[in-house]
């Protein structure tokens, strides 16, 4: 009997382990994942102040709540941009 309830408990923390694990690693690559560069195709007006005004990042907001999509939707207002690219390092 004290075995088996050894063996549980050593279960059920090995699996609490393994749950960490899983979340740190969707918060690493998924949530976690920062916007290194942004490319934006055919700028020779708008200046890297002006970029970044567009797609409300002058703020330096958290990566957390900011999606790529939401950046891209941002740019895409202007008249001036035809494409935005992101690239991860």
């Amino acid at each position: 009997m004290a075995k088996r309830r050894i063996k549980a408990k050593i279960f059920k923390f090995v699996l609490v382990l393994i749950l960490i694990g899983i979340i740190f690693c969707i918060y690493y690559f998924i949530i976690g994942d920062d916007i290194s560069r942004v490319q934006i195709n055919n700028n020779y007006i708008l200046s890297e102040k002006e970029i970044l005004e567009l797609s409300k990042l002058d703020n330096y907001p958290s990566f957390l709540f900011t999606t790529k999509t939401e950046i891209a939707k941002n740019l895409k207002k202007s008249v001036l941009i035809s494409d935005v690219k992101f690239q991860r390092d």
